[in-house]
């Protein structure tokens, strides 16, 4: 699976697709400027519906600068 993440400057969005590249999960949410605790919110969401799952990450946005 592949895991994207964006964080903006306003905004946090994680992608989630399977193998065959089809969106499989996804959440676009206010960080309001609480970047890591709303990444690691949204992470652990992720996880509670999917569990323990190998994912190659990407990581993109001018938030993820801080």
């Amino acid at each position: 699976m592949k895991l994207g993440i964006d964080i903006g400057s306003t905004t946090v969005k994680l992608v989630l697709t399977d193998d065959e590249n089809r969106i499989v999960y996804s959440i676009y949410e206010r960080h309001m400027s609480d970047v890591f605790d709303k990444v690691t919110e949204l992470m652990k969401d992720m996880y509670q519906e999917f569990g323990n799952i190998s994912v190659k990450p990407v990581i993109t946005g001018s938030g993820g600068l801080a």
